[in-house]
């Protein structure tokens, strides 16, 4: 359970529409108080605004799309190519040519929240990058992780690519630091590591039963 941020102890209940669960992560927004146990053993109600401006988020429903190139509208294309430069480039400090002409023949999956783009992968067909279909550009907005939302986007991200290139393998040139959560998704490491635009990289495959 999250630590209390307002005595060091645990947050013992959080309901939800009559229904009380405990755990870090929840579905919905319109919350009533959190009933948080202090270091001292006292308890407190925290509105769901404030745990918020502490830092503490909740899971809200995510808007899925999955949208051809020629279907992205100009405001949308601005969205994701702004969210692609602003983690890939701006916050990994790695200077490197995002648009590299895959974009077109890639099918794009897009996570709203409240009209804000948040998540974001390319899916790339069977034999255009690799033999198989290959998802990448796999995004969430910085201040929307940890909140479950990379774990939902590779899920809604695996599930079209099987649903539009019939259930060819999935390959991955995953950032080594996350080959952890890729394994925890399916995937299995098929390659040492290599270097990719000065970032560590590994290759993993994703392959369909039958």
């Amino acid at each position: 359970p999250p630590t209390c941020p307002l005595g060091g102890g645990r947050a013992i209940q959080l309901c939800h529409r009559g229904r009380c669960d405990s755990g870090e992560v929840y579905h919905g927004i319109d919350w009533p108080p959190v009933l948080l146990q202090t270091s001292t053993g006292s308890y407190v109600s925290v509105s769901f605004l404030a745990l918020r401006r502490l830092g503490i988020r909740f899971m809200q429903d995510m808007q899925w799309r999955c949208l051809e190139f020629g279907s992205l509208s100009g405001e949308l294309l601005y969205a994701v190519l702004q969210l692609r430069t602003e983690v890939f480039v701006v916050e990994q400090n790695c200077a490197y040519q995002d648009m590299d002409g895959y974009d077109q023949a890639a099918l794009h999956v897009t996570g709203h929240l409240d009209g804000k783009l948040v998540c974001y992968a390319r899916l790339l067909p069977p034999g255009s990058k690799y033999a198989g279909a290959s998802i990448g550009r796999v995004i969430t907005a910085m201040k929307f992780r940890g909140g479950g939302y990379g774990r939902q986007l590779m899920s809604v991200a695996i599930e079209y690519s099987y649903q539009h290139f019939s259930g060819e393998a999935i390959t991955l040139s995953a950032q080594q630091q996350l080959e952890d959560f890729y394994l925890s998704m399916g995937f299995v490491t098929v390659s040492e590591p290599y270097m990719e635009d000065g970032i560590p990289h590994i290759e993993m495959l994703m392959n369909w039963p039958g």
